[in-house]
């Protein structure tokens, strides 16, 4: 290689490109030549010339399949907060004049529970049907007080209105697994 000689503007503008390690090996050379000969380049950059040379030698390269695994965690983490969240949600709006938006929420969180589940997406249609029907049970207990008992009309409501908020999910994870079908997403 040719020895390149350059001045001090240059260095300064090489440093950046070489402390990020994206510049051409001449370039490094040239300024770690000139750091090691000229102390106010050498201040600027902040190490002795041996340090450079061992800091530019010594990066670590950024391993791409570790950031999209951390990525991907997150966004399954954010999914799964807002599939409990959409079902705290779903559950709680059941005898209210807003009920009727489950048949929009469950579908979303079905599909979401498809994307994170993926072949055991049953356990998430489990907790629907567990959520649904604890919670007309114990608005039942609430509303009659202690005196109440479990009547077949309770449990035949409660199973009922479970069984249709669990056919909302089962639609959601029908129309993930169709999308994920149609557009072919393969690992």
């Amino acid at each position: 290689m040719n020895d390149i000689v350059i001045n001090c503007a240059i260095c300064a503008d090489l440093m950046p490109l070489v402390k990020d390690d994206v510049a051409s090996e001449e370039s490094k050379e040239a300024v770690i030549k000139h750091i090691a000969a000229c102390d106010s380049c050498a201040s600027l950059w902040g190490y002795s010339g041996i340090e450079i040379l061992e800091s530019t030698e010594n990066k670590t390269t950024i391993d791409d399949k570790k950031v999209f695994e951390n990525i991907r965690k997150g966004i399954y983490k954010f999914i799964f907060a807002f599939m409990i969240i959409g079902l705290l949600w779903g559950v709680a709006i059941i005898n209210s004049v807003n009920m009727f938006y489950n048949i929009i929420i469950m579908p979303i969180l079905g599909a979401c529970s498809y994307y994170i589940f993926r072949r055991k997406f049953y356990i998430f249609s489990i907790m629907v049907f567990v959520s649904v029907v604890l919670r007309s049970v114990i608005e039942y207990f609430v509303e009659f007080g202690n005196g109440a008992h479990i009547g077949i009309d309770l449990l035949n409501s409660s199973f009922t209105w479970g069984l249709i908020h669990v056919t909302f999910t089962l639609a959601g994870v029908l129309i993930a697994f169709l999308l994920h079908f149609a557009f072919g997403k393969t690992k």
